[in-house]
Protein backbone atom coordinates (compact mmCIF):
# COMPACT_ATOMS: atom_id res chain seq x y z
CA UNK A 1 0.00 0.00 0.00
CA UNK A 2 2.89 2.26 0.43
CA UNK A 3 3.91 2.17 -3.10
CA UNK A 4 0.22 3.16 -4.56
CA UNK A 5 -0.86 5.46 -2.01
CA UNK A 6 -0.97 8.14 -4.79
CA UNK A 7 -4.31 6.23 -6.45
CA UNK A 8 -6.51 8.56 -3.91
CA UNK A 9 -3.76 10.95 -2.56
CA UNK A 10 -3.13 12.37 -6.22
CA UNK A 11 -7.24 13.11 -6.94
CA UNK A 12 -7.62 14.56 -3.73
CA UNK A 13 -5.25 17.01 -4.03
CA UNK A 14 -7.64 18.62 -6.35
CA UNK A 15 -10.33 18.82 -3.71
CA UNK A 16 -8.58 19.91 -0.95
CA UNK A 17 -4.73 21.23 -0.46
CA UNK A 18 -1.18 19.04 -0.11
CA UNK A 19 -1.10 20.15 3.33
CA UNK A 20 -4.35 18.64 3.87
CA UNK A 21 -3.29 15.39 2.65
CA UNK A 22 -0.56 15.09 4.36
CA UNK A 23 -2.30 15.64 7.11
CA UNK A 24 -4.85 13.11 6.70
CA UNK A 25 -2.10 10.46 5.60
CA UNK A 26 -0.32 11.23 9.20
CA UNK A 27 -3.37 10.65 10.60
CA UNK A 28 -3.86 7.12 8.68
CA UNK A 29 -0.34 6.23 9.56
CA UNK A 30 -0.91 6.63 13.25
CA UNK A 31 -4.00 5.60 13.58
CA UNK A 32 -2.96 2.04 11.90
CA UNK A 33 0.42 1.67 13.75
CA UNK A 34 -1.62 2.25 17.27
CA UNK A 35 -5.05 0.13 16.05
CA UNK A 36 -2.47 -2.78 15.42
CA UNK A 37 -0.93 -2.82 18.56
CA UNK A 38 -4.44 -3.92 20.03
CA UNK A 39 -5.17 -6.37 16.80
CA UNK A 40 -7.02 -9.18 18.52
CA UNK A 41 -7.00 -11.28 15.69
CA UNK A 42 -4.77 -11.40 12.04
CA UNK A 43 -7.38 -9.99 9.74
CA UNK A 44 -7.52 -7.18 12.33
CA UNK A 45 -3.70 -6.44 11.59
CA UNK A 46 -3.82 -7.13 8.18
CA UNK A 47 -6.35 -3.79 8.27
CA UNK A 48 -4.78 -1.85 10.70
CA UNK A 49 -1.09 -2.45 9.92
CA UNK A 50 -1.14 -2.94 6.08
CA UNK A 51 -4.37 -1.23 5.07
CA UNK A 52 -4.59 1.48 6.71
CA UNK A 53 -0.90 2.13 7.84
CA UNK A 54 0.37 1.58 4.21
CA UNK A 55 -2.31 3.92 2.50
CA UNK A 56 -1.03 6.74 5.00
CA UNK A 57 2.65 5.93 4.32
CA UNK A 58 1.86 6.51 0.49
CA UNK A 59 -0.04 9.32 1.17
CA UNK A 60 3.19 11.06 3.14
CA UNK A 61 5.33 9.79 0.51
CA UNK A 62 3.40 10.90 -2.50
CA UNK A 63 2.44 14.49 -1.04
CA UNK A 64 6.39 14.58 0.27
CA UNK A 65 7.29 14.48 -3.81
CA UNK A 66 5.13 16.88 -4.84
CA UNK A 67 5.69 19.33 -1.95
CA UNK A 68 10.11 18.84 -2.85
CA UNK A 69 8.94 19.21 -6.97
CA UNK A 70 7.26 22.94 -6.42
CA UNK A 71 9.41 24.22 -4.11
CA UNK A 72 13.25 23.05 -4.59
CA UNK A 73 13.14 23.14 -8.82
CA UNK A 74 16.95 24.25 -8.49
CA UNK A 75 17.97 21.57 -6.19
CA UNK A 76 14.89 18.67 -6.94
CA UNK A 77 17.64 15.92 -6.96
CA UNK A 78 19.07 16.33 -4.05
CA UNK A 79 15.94 17.53 -2.27
CA UNK A 80 14.33 13.95 -3.69
CA UNK A 81 17.64 12.24 -2.88
CA UNK A 82 17.50 13.70 0.80
CA UNK A 83 14.06 12.39 0.99
CA UNK A 84 14.97 8.81 0.34
CA UNK A 85 18.07 9.30 2.20
CA UNK A 86 16.04 8.75 5.67
CA UNK A 87 14.86 5.53 4.68
CA UNK A 88 18.32 4.38 4.04
CA UNK A 89 19.92 5.76 7.33
CA UNK A 90 17.51 4.24 9.34
CA UNK A 91 18.58 1.02 8.29
CA UNK A 92 21.48 1.51 10.69
CA UNK A 93 19.55 2.21 14.00
CA UNK A 94 15.83 1.16 13.22
CA UNK A 95 17.01 -2.88 13.75
CA UNK A 96 18.38 -2.34 16.99
CA UNK A 97 16.20 -0.01 18.38
CA UNK A 98 13.13 -2.15 17.30
CA UNK A 99 14.76 -5.14 18.97
CA UNK A 100 15.54 -3.24 22.41
CA UNK A 101 11.66 -2.29 22.03
CA UNK A 102 10.63 -5.60 21.63
CA UNK A 103 12.69 -7.23 24.62
CA UNK A 104 11.85 -4.49 27.03
CA UNK A 105 7.76 -4.35 25.82
CA UNK A 106 7.12 -6.85 23.77
CA UNK A 107 5.23 -6.74 20.26
CA UNK A 108 2.06 -4.72 21.43
CA UNK A 109 4.10 -2.65 23.59
CA UNK A 110 6.89 -1.30 20.69
CA UNK A 111 4.06 -0.72 18.00
CA UNK A 112 2.07 1.43 20.25
CA UNK A 113 5.66 3.55 21.13
CA UNK A 114 6.16 3.27 17.61
CA UNK A 115 2.68 4.97 17.06
CA UNK A 116 3.47 7.68 19.57
CA UNK A 117 6.56 8.73 17.80
CA UNK A 118 4.86 8.57 14.63
CA UNK A 119 2.22 11.38 16.54
CA UNK A 120 5.09 13.86 15.66
CA UNK A 121 4.45 13.56 11.96
CA UNK A 122 1.02 15.79 12.37
CA UNK A 123 3.14 19.20 13.81
CA UNK A 124 5.75 18.62 11.31
CA UNK A 125 3.40 18.67 8.51
CA UNK A 126 1.31 21.40 9.79
CA UNK A 127 4.85 23.72 9.62
CA UNK A 128 4.80 22.67 5.66
CA UNK A 129 3.72 25.78 3.27
CA UNK A 130 2.66 24.86 0.27
CA UNK A 131 1.12 27.14 -2.61
CA UNK A 132 -2.40 25.23 -3.77
CA UNK A 133 -2.76 24.55 -7.47
CA UNK A 134 -4.95 27.35 -8.30
CA UNK A 135 -2.48 30.09 -6.24
CA UNK A 136 0.42 28.42 -8.85
CA UNK A 137 -1.47 28.77 -11.27
CA UNK A 138 -1.59 32.81 -10.97
CA UNK A 139 0.96 34.50 -12.57
CA UNK A 140 -0.06 36.59 -14.78
CA UNK A 141 1.61 36.72 -18.71
CA UNK A 142 1.35 40.26 -20.79
CA UNK A 143 -0.79 39.79 -23.91
CA UNK A 144 1.32 41.89 -26.41
CA UNK A 145 -1.81 42.03 -29.07
CA UNK A 146 -3.88 44.45 -27.15
CA UNK A 147 -1.62 45.17 -23.95
CA UNK A 148 -4.12 43.25 -21.43
CA UNK A 149 -2.94 41.44 -18.84
CA UNK A 150 -4.92 38.20 -18.26
CA UNK A 151 -3.84 35.08 -15.56
CA UNK A 152 -3.55 31.98 -16.22
CA UNK A 153 -6.24 31.04 -13.79
CA UNK A 154 -8.89 33.47 -15.87
CA UNK A 155 -7.60 31.27 -19.20
CA UNK A 156 -8.50 28.17 -17.41
CA UNK A 157 -11.84 29.58 -16.32
CA UNK A 158 -12.51 30.32 -19.78
CA UNK A 159 -11.53 27.63 -21.54
CA UNK A 160 -13.11 24.44 -19.13
CA UNK A 161 -15.78 24.36 -16.43
CA UNK A 162 -13.98 24.68 -13.13
CA UNK A 163 -15.43 21.39 -11.20
CA UNK A 164 -12.74 19.20 -10.08
CA UNK A 165 -14.18 16.47 -11.83
CA UNK A 166 -13.50 18.12 -15.26
CA UNK A 167 -9.97 19.76 -14.03
CA UNK A 168 -8.89 15.89 -13.37
CA UNK A 169 -10.46 14.41 -16.65
CA UNK A 170 -8.95 17.15 -18.84
CA UNK A 171 -5.28 16.73 -16.76
CA UNK A 172 -5.76 12.74 -17.26
CA UNK A 173 -6.03 12.71 -20.90
CA UNK A 174 -2.66 15.11 -21.09
CA UNK A 175 -1.01 12.65 -18.85
CA UNK A 176 -2.25 9.40 -20.41
CA UNK A 177 -1.05 11.36 -24.13
CA UNK A 178 2.62 11.85 -22.79
CA UNK A 179 5.02 8.62 -23.94
CA UNK A 180 7.03 10.08 -21.78
CA UNK A 181 5.11 8.86 -18.72
CA UNK A 182 4.93 5.45 -19.51
CA UNK A 183 8.49 4.85 -19.75
CA UNK A 184 8.93 6.87 -16.54
CA UNK A 185 5.78 4.35 -14.69
CA UNK A 186 7.78 0.93 -16.14
CA UNK A 187 11.02 2.56 -15.02
CA UNK A 188 9.70 2.72 -11.37
CA UNK A 189 7.97 -0.38 -11.37
CA UNK A 190 11.16 -2.33 -12.29
CA UNK A 191 13.41 -0.26 -10.04
CA UNK A 192 10.86 -0.63 -7.46
CA UNK A 193 10.60 -4.80 -8.20
CA UNK A 194 14.83 -4.97 -8.16
CA UNK A 195 14.87 -2.68 -4.96
CA UNK A 196 12.55 -4.95 -2.63
CA UNK A 197 13.42 -8.26 -4.35
CA UNK A 198 16.96 -7.84 -3.65
CA UNK A 199 17.02 -6.79 -0.46
CA UNK A 200 14.48 -9.19 0.76
CA UNK A 201 16.34 -12.34 -1.03
CA UNK A 202 19.86 -11.71 -0.82
CA UNK A 203 20.42 -12.66 2.73
CA UNK A 204 18.92 -15.93 1.55
CA UNK A 205 21.33 -15.65 -1.30
CA UNK A 206 24.23 -15.10 0.56
CA UNK A 207 23.45 -17.67 2.49
CA UNK A 208 23.33 -20.32 -0.58
CA UNK A 209 26.78 -18.99 -0.84
CA UNK A 210 28.22 -20.47 2.04
CA UNK A 211 28.53 -17.23 3.99
CA UNK A 212 27.89 -16.83 7.24
CA UNK A 213 25.24 -14.53 9.46
CA UNK A 214 28.07 -12.50 10.11
CA UNK A 215 29.26 -11.79 7.16
CA UNK A 216 25.64 -11.24 5.66
CA UNK A 217 25.18 -8.11 8.20
CA UNK A 218 28.28 -6.95 6.94
CA UNK A 219 27.12 -7.15 3.39
CA UNK A 220 23.69 -5.37 4.22
CA UNK A 221 25.76 -2.63 6.37
CA UNK A 222 27.79 -2.20 3.27
CA UNK A 223 24.59 -1.96 0.67
CA UNK A 224 23.21 0.52 2.97
CA UNK A 225 26.18 2.48 2.36
CA UNK A 226 26.37 2.80 -1.45
CA UNK A 227 22.38 3.03 -1.17
CA UNK A 228 22.36 6.37 0.61
CA UNK A 229 25.45 7.67 -1.79
CA UNK A 230 23.46 6.73 -4.78
CA UNK A 231 20.23 8.41 -3.64
CA UNK A 232 21.90 11.89 -2.49
CA UNK A 233 24.46 12.29 -4.52
CA UNK A 234 24.14 11.02 -8.50
CA UNK A 235 20.88 12.68 -8.67
CA UNK A 236 22.81 16.28 -7.61
CA UNK A 237 24.68 15.75 -11.54
CA UNK A 238 21.53 16.78 -13.03
CA UNK A 239 20.73 19.54 -10.24
CA UNK A 240 24.30 20.82 -11.84
CA UNK A 241 23.69 20.29 -15.25
CA UNK A 242 26.62 17.60 -15.96
CA UNK A 243 24.29 15.25 -17.50
CA UNK A 244 20.98 15.28 -19.03
CA UNK A 245 18.26 13.33 -16.86
CA UNK A 246 17.42 11.08 -19.71
CA UNK A 247 21.51 10.19 -19.87
CA UNK A 248 21.49 9.83 -16.02
CA UNK A 249 19.03 7.30 -16.58
CA UNK A 250 20.44 5.51 -19.45
CA UNK A 251 23.92 5.09 -18.06
CA UNK A 252 22.32 4.15 -14.19
CA UNK A 253 20.19 1.19 -15.77
CA UNK A 254 22.43 0.08 -17.87
CA UNK A 255 25.05 -0.61 -14.87
CA UNK A 256 22.20 -1.71 -12.55
CA UNK A 257 21.22 -4.30 -15.05
CA UNK A 258 24.57 -5.11 -15.66
CA UNK A 259 25.29 -5.26 -11.82
CA UNK A 260 22.21 -7.40 -11.18
CA UNK A 261 22.90 -9.71 -13.85
CA UNK A 262 26.54 -10.47 -12.29
CA UNK A 263 25.07 -12.03 -9.09
CA UNK A 264 24.67 -15.31 -10.04
CA UNK A 265 27.96 -15.72 -11.15
CA UNK A 266 29.93 -14.50 -7.58
CA UNK A 267 30.72 -16.68 -4.98
CA UNK A 268 33.28 -14.92 -2.49
CA UNK A 269 32.39 -12.83 0.18
CA UNK A 270 34.18 -9.84 -1.31
CA UNK A 271 33.00 -10.31 -5.17
CA UNK A 272 29.19 -10.49 -3.85
CA UNK A 273 30.03 -6.93 -1.28
CA UNK A 274 31.12 -5.31 -4.63
CA UNK A 275 28.76 -6.20 -6.84
CA UNK A 276 25.94 -5.86 -4.67
CA UNK A 277 27.39 -2.35 -3.32
CA UNK A 278 27.71 -1.45 -6.92
CA UNK A 279 23.80 -2.19 -8.03
CA UNK A 280 22.36 -0.92 -4.21
CA UNK A 281 24.38 2.67 -5.76
CA UNK A 282 22.67 2.42 -8.66
CA UNK A 283 19.34 1.40 -7.46
CA UNK A 284 19.00 4.39 -4.92
CA UNK A 285 19.69 6.77 -7.77
CA UNK A 286 16.86 5.14 -9.71
CA UNK A 287 14.62 5.39 -6.83
CA UNK A 288 15.38 8.67 -5.72
CA UNK A 289 15.31 9.84 -9.72
CA UNK A 290 11.60 9.21 -9.74
CA UNK A 291 10.25 12.36 -8.42
CA UNK A 292 12.76 14.12 -10.75
CA UNK A 293 11.56 12.61 -14.11
CA UNK A 294 8.08 13.32 -12.93
CA UNK A 295 8.03 16.48 -12.32
CA UNK A 296 10.40 17.38 -15.61
CA UNK A 297 7.73 15.12 -18.37
CA UNK A 298 4.84 15.69 -16.89
CA UNK A 299 4.70 19.32 -15.42
CA UNK A 300 4.16 20.68 -12.19
CA UNK A 301 0.27 21.28 -12.39
CA UNK A 302 -0.61 17.87 -12.81
CA UNK A 303 2.19 16.31 -10.89
CA UNK A 304 -0.19 15.16 -8.01
CA UNK A 305 -2.69 13.29 -10.70
CA UNK A 306 -0.10 11.81 -12.57
CA UNK A 307 1.39 9.95 -9.02
CA UNK A 308 -2.10 8.54 -8.81
CA UNK A 309 -2.07 7.06 -12.53
CA UNK A 310 1.12 5.72 -11.69
CA UNK A 311 -0.05 3.89 -9.19
CA UNK A 312 -2.75 2.87 -10.67
CA UNK A 313 -1.28 1.34 -13.97
CA UNK A 314 1.41 -0.08 -11.74
CA UNK A 315 -0.66 -1.33 -8.29
CA UNK A 316 -1.57 -4.80 -9.79
CA UNK A 317 2.11 -5.81 -10.36
CA UNK A 318 2.71 -4.66 -6.94
CA UNK A 319 0.90 -7.22 -4.89
CA UNK A 320 2.73 -10.00 -7.32
CA UNK A 321 6.18 -9.66 -5.02
CA UNK A 322 5.13 -12.31 -3.04
CA UNK A 323 4.07 -15.05 -5.26
CA UNK A 324 7.19 -14.14 -7.57
CA UNK A 325 9.57 -14.15 -4.37
CA UNK A 326 7.63 -17.60 -3.63
CA UNK A 327 8.13 -18.95 -7.30
CA UNK A 328 11.27 -18.84 -7.73
CA UNK A 329 12.54 -19.92 -3.51
CA UNK A 330 9.91 -23.31 -3.88
CA UNK A 331 9.66 -24.27 -7.38
CA UNK A 332 12.66 -23.39 -8.62
CA UNK A 333 15.21 -23.53 -5.55
CA UNK A 334 17.15 -20.29 -6.40
CA UNK A 335 17.35 -16.83 -6.92
CA UNK A 336 19.91 -16.41 -10.08
CA UNK A 337 16.94 -16.89 -12.48
CA UNK A 338 15.01 -14.07 -10.65
CA UNK A 339 18.10 -11.85 -10.52
CA UNK A 340 18.99 -12.89 -14.41
CA UNK A 341 15.20 -11.61 -15.13
CA UNK A 342 15.59 -8.59 -13.59
CA UNK A 343 18.88 -7.41 -14.86
CA UNK A 344 17.74 -8.34 -18.07
CA UNK A 345 14.26 -5.45 -17.83
CA UNK A 346 16.55 -2.79 -16.45
CA UNK A 347 19.00 -2.88 -19.28
CA UNK A 348 15.79 -3.10 -21.49
CA UNK A 349 15.40 0.01 -20.15
CA UNK A 350 18.39 1.71 -21.23
CA UNK A 351 16.65 1.81 -24.86
CA UNK A 352 13.95 4.40 -24.27
CA UNK A 353 15.95 6.31 -22.52
CA UNK A 354 18.84 6.61 -25.22
CA UNK A 355 16.08 7.27 -27.31
CA UNK A 356 14.37 10.25 -25.30
CA UNK A 357 18.07 11.32 -25.05
CA UNK A 358 18.36 11.43 -28.76
CA UNK A 359 14.87 13.00 -29.12
CA UNK A 360 15.94 15.68 -26.72
CA UNK A 361 19.49 16.76 -28.34
CA UNK A 362 17.83 16.93 -31.45
CA UNK A 363 15.41 19.41 -30.00
CA UNK A 364 17.67 21.81 -28.59
CA UNK A 365 19.15 21.43 -32.33
CA UNK A 366 16.47 22.85 -33.84
CA UNK A 367 16.13 25.54 -31.16
CA UNK A 368 19.31 26.69 -31.49
CA UNK A 369 19.09 26.76 -35.26
CA UNK A 370 15.89 28.50 -35.83
CA UNK A 371 17.65 32.11 -34.44
CA UNK A 372 20.48 31.93 -36.63
CA UNK A 373 18.45 31.19 -39.83
CA UNK A 374 15.97 33.70 -38.96
CA UNK A 375 19.37 36.55 -38.74
CA UNK A 376 20.78 35.40 -41.57
CA UNK A 377 17.59 35.38 -43.69
CA UNK A 378 17.41 39.28 -42.81
CA UNK A 379 20.98 39.91 -43.53
CA UNK A 380 20.60 38.43 -46.70
CA UNK A 381 17.10 40.70 -47.29
CA UNK A 382 18.90 43.46 -46.18
CA UNK A 383 21.11 44.17 -49.64
CA UNK A 384 18.00 43.19 -51.88
CA UNK A 385 16.24 46.12 -50.33
CA UNK A 386 19.28 48.31 -50.84
CA UNK A 387 19.84 47.69 -54.03
CA UNK A 388 16.66 48.94 -55.75
CA UNK A 389 17.11 51.47 -57.63
CA UNK A 390 15.76 54.60 -56.69
CA UNK A 391 12.99 56.48 -59.35
CA UNK A 392 14.65 58.84 -61.97
CA UNK A 393 13.32 62.35 -61.09
CA UNK A 394 15.63 63.83 -63.42
CA UNK A 395 14.18 63.17 -66.70
CA UNK A 396 14.40 64.63 -70.64
CA UNK A 397 12.83 67.74 -71.05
Amino acid sequence: MNDIGGILAGPLCYLISVKSVLLIGSCANVIGMVGASFAPTLAWMSFTLGFVHGMGGGFIRTMLQVFLSTNYRKRIGMAHGLMFAGAASSSFVFPSVLLTLRKAFSTRGSMLILGAILLHLIPLCMLIKHQNRDDCSKQAPTNSNDGSIQTTEELTKSETPSRPCFRIAKDAGKILCTPTFYVIVISWLIVVYTIELFFMTIVDFAMDRGLSAENVVTLLAGYAVTDLCGRILLPVATDNQYVRTSTLMAVNYFFLGSSVLALPEVWSYATLLFTGALAALFMGCGLAMHGVLMAKYIGMDRLPLSYGIAGLLSGPMVFLKPVVIGYYRDNIGSYNNLYRLLGGLLLCLCAPWIATTLWECRQDRKRKLQPHLYSSCKTQELPEKLAIPSPDVTGDC
